[in-house]
């Protein structure tokens, strides 16, 4: 019997080790993959992104703000860390890890929505890109808000990456620098060449009383203490509400919730708040995919109209 638990024990020691070589190895590896979910972060990791001008938010900067037009209009070196599908604890995330090893940017476009600043629970979307980052104490705190990651995940190797057979593969692959995965993205951007896609007539069918979305005072705390960190380092900070298709806004029941309170900030910090909401862009389909998103076309047109309104407030600005 004693020998058979010692056994025991050395098999299991025996797989500890295999486990913790072969999660380094991954975690190693994903650190630097190129696939769509990482690419952002593996760049904003290794210090290789050093922007004059940040665009910040979910998929509404994701999807809709090209950093090549920006450059051309405004003359400066832009990149979108847009984030899909989060709110802006994690987009905050995202951007601390932005700062630890970039340098800081003179301008920051943040996008706001109906979502960006409800509270920091539920699901964490796509939370597989945080995977090789759990062992960096603000990624393993914030990540702990949302579910996604379990206790095991956090505290024992290997764990995180279950469930997961190509980031696991990528990750070994790319361990030793050869990649199989590559990315579209356009200095974080990405084109959705498509035209309207029906979903929002779905939508309005199981949603014929509208929508409620929230405000918690935890997420506009840490947005407020962003936008003073953002005046102190004088970084000019551009709020934007982006177009959606003028057919959603009366299904966006606190909509008002969220203007009133952006104009609120704004007033009280002196940055500028960008409503587009009523844009002309926002009455004709052939500039969405769905009521949410702007195509290519839409955005190329979107980008470029909000680069000029940026530059006209910049020059007021110096000008003063």
């Amino acid at each position: 019997m004693k020998k058979f638990l010692i056994n025991i024990i050395i098999l299991g020691l025996i797989l500890l080790a295999l486990f913790l070589v072969l999660d380094q190895a991954i975690t190693s590896g994903l650190r630097k993959s190129n696939m769509v979910i990482f690419d952002k972060i593996t760049r904003l990791h290794a210090g290789s992104i050093n922007a004059d001008l940040i665009i910040n938010g979910n998929s509404k900067s994701y999807l809709q703000l090209s950093p090549r037009i920006i450059d051309s209009v405004l003359n400066v070196n832009s990149y979108n860390l847009g984030i899909d599908g989060n709110d802006f604890v994690i987009q905050k995330l995202q951007y601390d890890l932005y700062e630890e090893k970039n340098t800081v940017p003179k301008i920051i476009i943040q996008t706001m929505d109906f979502a960006s600043l409800r509270k920091a629970e539920g699901e964490l979307y796509n939370y597989i890109r945080f995977a090789p980052y759990l062992g960096i104490d603000e990624v393993k705190e914030t990540t702990k808000k949302y579910e996604g990651f379990s206790f095991i995940d956090y505290n024992l190797p290997l764990f995180k990456y279950s469930g997961k057979p190509l980031e696991v593969i990528d990750g070994i692959f790319s361990s030793v620098n050869v990649h199989i995965a590559t990315s579209n993205l356009e200095k974080g951007y990405i084109q959705k060449d498509l035209t309207w896609d029906g979903s929002f007539d779905k939508f309005k069918e199981t949603n014929k009383n509208g929508i409620n979305s929230t405000i918690a005072k935890s997420t506009c705390d840490l947005f407020e203490e962003y936008i003073i960190e953002c005046k102190r380092k004088n970084i000019d900070l551009f709020l934007v509400y982006t177009p959606v298709y003028h057919e959603f806004i009366p299904f966006d029941l606190d909509r008002q919730v969220l203007f009133d309170y952006l104009e609120a900030v704004s007033r009280k910090y002196d940055v500028p708040f960008l409503d587009y909401s009523e844009d002309e862009l926002t009455f004709n389909k052939a500039y969405f995919f769905n009521s949410q998103h702007l195509n290519k076309k839409g955005s190329e047109l979107f980008t470029e109209k909000l680069s000029v309104d940026i530059k006209t407030l910049l020059y007021n600005k110096d000008v003063k």
